[in-house]
């Protein structure tokens, strides 16, 4: 038998709650708001793993307070400097690069406004980190490959630059099923931490005891908390009528609704960093009537994002000028990145630098081609980590390139500059995929210094980022590949332990029990297989172990699952090969061992030696098989 190891990174899947959250500062958030206004409204009800449940809310929700922001003349807001990001803009890199265009040209005392809704994730630990954040792209997993921590970078933009600043949030907590299951886990002690501020309230909807259920009323329609945010901004918690809310009335209002959590789920948090009481002034001419006022919004017609997120309009350069933007804007599309070599978007970028009249917009141009390259890398590892059969496939048949996104990756650190935010995970990334390309090249050229190399560069990765799933999981199969057994079972235990949802560390770790506890084997690999039933790996591994016992039956039943899954995999091919083998079917062992050999396997110094072939090699279609396919060896 072929055993395989599996190589791919972190996952979560769904679940949900709802949270939701909302800070300020300054003293007030529209009466005395000073200089420029500024704000970013972000809205994900589709995200792009179809893991990930599509939430009702957040796209509307963001688009209605977006509109608000506008029509409440008192924000002094400019359609100019309102940025909305929904859905498929919503990447981690967009998500980044929107919140350096809200920081950008700001100084003391200007407002910014920031706005998100969507999903975050469960916190398994004791962390000073937020629950992190899901954007578009994020993987279900519960994974730190994109991740970055939303709220607190917020904070500290505005800290750093002196800004008022209002932030408001709806989260829904993304919560696998697996972790559910889990005893130690309770659902309605929902933990979440936000960034601390000195006033604050909370309000909480889920239903914790007997006396709450029969004290809260449950509503007939299914509302998110911006429905009774909008309707507390546009007037109903002005309960002094002096046209102003202050968070005393904002907290009084929002705690007299009837919460239910099988209607409007959830915790609320309400918080600003100036010890007074801080209000929002109402505007008037906007209706208390939620109805009208949705009408009136609807009317608003916003800018399409894409003249902010270029922050460089066509007309404002001449024709030379704007032949060369519009090269780089569409060798961004068509994802010519940093090839070929002759016109790319990277060499189009160098030449505006170089150009006086792109002078002014050096740092939205940057920012455009790293969240690019940055996007680019990240749907790389979401197919590896969502075991895609088309990039799982790459890797075991050892044709993947990755160099070219660890060159990715240092060039959009290089546009970012070194103190960015980002750039932890960047290195992180870049070493991760200088690694897996000599891990690959080590097994292709059956040379296990490239594999030891490989591990080093994988360990220094690890300097970066000590939570990384994916870095420890292939951490796990150099050592694996290198003979390191013990030290392989503790990488994949603290791939298992940082992302306990992912099924792929289960099932390598359950390989390493192979030899000495088949019964752990078993749980393992049953394990993993519920975890993630479409992963053709996890009933790979679960027929090795029924093979190791002599379970022939329960065995071919298991490849034949994963060969259902993924009709390519060569491995799945081998392993029923050797049944056949060892159960004397010698012809439906050569047709096995054929499709293993046409779908990829190439490892003939391992056919002539494993012992479940014995038989086999000793007809004559062993001797026809190799010489069709291994004339040469």
């Amino acid at each position: 038998m072929k055993k395989k190891l599996i190589h791919s990174s972190s996952l979560f899947t769904s679940g949900y709650l709802l949270c939701w959250f909302l800070f300020s500062t300054a003293s007030g958030l529209a009466q005395h708001v000073s200089g420029n206004t500024k704000a970013l409204v972000i809205g994900l009800s589709h995200y792009q793993d179809p893991e990930i449940k599509e939430l009702p809310f957040p796209q509307r929700d963001a688009e209605l307070f977006a509109s608000y922001l506008l029509a409440n003349n008192s924000f002094k807001l400019d359609k100019e400097n309102l940025m909305v990001l929904v859905d498929k803009e919503a990447t981690a890199a967009g998500v980044a690069s929107a919140l350096d265009w809200l920081a950008e040209n700001t100084k003391v005392k200007d407002t910014v406004i920031f706005y998100f809704s969507g999903y975050a994730g469960y916190q398994f630990r004791q962390s000073e980190s937020n629950a992190p954040i899901y954007y578009y792209d994020s993987p279900a997993s519960q994974s730190t490959s994109n991740a970055f921590d939303l709220f607190r970078q917020f904070n500290k933009i505005v800290k750093s630059k002196k800004l008022n600043f209002y932030c408001f949030g709806i989260l829904y907590p993304l919560v696998s099923p697996s972790v559910l299951a889990q005893d130690s886990i309770q659902t309605k002690t929902w933990n979440i931490q936000v960034e601390s501020f000195p006033n604050k309230f909370s309000i909480s909807s889920f239903l914790n005891s007997t006396e709450e259920v029969q004290t809260r009323s449950i509503s007939g329609e299914l509302k998110s908390f911006n429905h009774y945010l909008l309707e507390a901004l546009i007037g109903k918690a002005d309960f002094n009528q002096d046209l102003s809310i202050d968070f005393n009335e904002l907290n009084a209002y929002l705690n007299k609704t009837k919460w239910s959590e099988d209607h409007t789920p959830g915790f609320l948090f309400a918080g600003c960093s100036s010890r007074k009481k801080g209000y929002i002034r109402v505007d008037p001419k906007l209706s208390t009537n939620l109805i009208q006022l949705d009408k009136h919004l609807t009317a608003t017609i916003l800018e399409p994002n894409e003249t902010k997120r270029n922050e460089l309009s066509l007309n404002q350069l001449a024709e030379k000028d704007r032949s060369l933007y519009q090269d780089f804007l569409v060798a961004i599309q068509l994802g010519h990145l940093m090839t070929p070599s002759d016109r790319n978007a990277s060499m189009l970028l160098d030449s505006m630098l170089r150009l006086s009249p792109f002078i002014n917009f050096h740092g939205a141009i940057k920012r455009r081609l790293a969240a690019a390259l940055q996007d680019e890398t990240q749907q790389v590892l979401n197919a590896y980590l969502n075991f895609d059969n088309r990039e799982i496939a790459k890797r075991r048949n050892k044709t993947g390139a990755y160099l070219i996104y660890s060159d990715y990756c240092r060039r959009a650190s290089d546009l970012l500059g070194k103190d960015h935010f980002l750039n932890k995970m960047l290195t992180v990334k870049y070493f991760y995929f200088l690694g897996l390309q000599k891990r690959i090249d080590g097994e292709r050229n059956f040379n296990n210094q490239f594999i030891e190399e490989a591990l080093l560069i994988q360990k220094q990765s690890l300097q970066h980022e000590k939570q990384a799933a994916f870095i420890y999981n292939e951490i796990g199969i150099n050592c694996s590949l290198l003979g390191k057994k013990d030290e392989a079972k503790i990488n994949y235990e603290k791939a298992i332990e940082n992302s306990p949802s992912w099924s792929i560390p289960f099932a390598n770790l359950s390989q390493m029990y192979l030899d000495e506890d088949l019964n752990k084997a078993l749980r393992l690999a049953k394990h993993a297989i519920r975890l993630s039933p479409n992963n053709s790996y996890g009933y790979n591994v679960e027929g090795l172990v029924y093979l190791e016992s002599k379970n022939y039956n329960k065995a071919e039943s298991s490849f034949l699952k994963a060969i259902e899954i993924d009709e390519k995999f060569q491995d799945a091919y081998y392993n029923l090969a050797c049944i056949k083998s060892l159960q004397a079917d010698f012809q439906m062992a050569n047709n096995y061992l054929e499709l293993a050999i046409q779908n990829g396997f190439y490892d003939f110094k391992h056919l002539k030696s494993d012992p479940d072939l014995e038989a086999f090699r000793k007809q004559i279609q062993w001797l026809e098989l190799s010489k069709k396919y291994f004339a040469d060896k």
